[in-house]
């Protein structure tokens, strides 16, 4: 799992500004290495949140992806700061940028995320606040949905957030994630009030 790579130095060099944690914003193709546990920023330490960083950094580096990144948090007191096409890549919508992270099985019905099994993920919204802010409209985020999963916020590889953290997305609670549906009856329908999150390793 890029990010999590135990002997990442080994392909790609040590990054000269230390590992595991740095914030010298220079894109660069000396990396770090991972924990191993497959779990892509599974804690708030900055150690281990700049394995999302890394994540990119080091698909870039084997090629899968064009660009070159810094693979560590864009600021010194917040280890989840992004900044487009520096750490992580930009979106093609104005603003936008991609996020991963790893998001443990879900069932406190307290959280922005339906209840559910997660793991790693990529966020899709907007680069002013992490993935967590919107970026689409409710209808276009619903034709995402459908077209490439289960046309409902809650369930299946493409999901939205509850709406305790976008009101204005879809329906339903954290703990009713299965009879949740996309607010489409609203000016939502026109306005931005999704993020997209997709589970990779549902």
């Amino acid at each position: 799992m890029p990010g999590d790579i135990v002997d990442a130095t080994d392909y790609w060099g040590a990054d000269p500004n230390g590992c595991p944690t740095n914030n010298v914003q220079t894109p660069r193709k000396e990396t770090c290495n991972g924990n191993g546990n497959r779990q892509v920023a599974e804690t708030n330490t900055y150690a281990v949140v700049n394995e999302c960083y890394r994540f990119w950094q080091q698909l870039a580096d084997a090629g899968y992806i064009p660009g070159l990144f810094s693979g560590v948090s864009a600021s010194a007191t917040n280890a989840w700061a992004s900044a487009p096409n520096v750490n992580e890549p930009a979106g093609p919508m104005p603003n936008s940028f991609y996020g991963v992270q790893w998001i443990p099985n879900m069932t406190d019905g307290t959280s922005a995320f339906y209840n559910g099994n997660y793991g790693n993920v990529i966020e899709y919204g907007l680069s002013t606040g992490g993935g967590g802010y919107p970026l689409l409209s409710a209808k276009d985020m619903y034709a995402i949905d459908l077209k490439l999963d289960d046309g409902l916020p809650g369930t299946g590889a493409v999901r939205a957030l509850v709406p305790l953290a976008m009101p204005n997305c879809a329906t339903g609670t954290a703990t009713t994630p299965t009879t949740a549906v996309y607010n489409l009856t609203s000016a939502s329908t026109t306005t931005l009030a999704c993020a997209l999150i997709y589970v990779f390793n549902n």
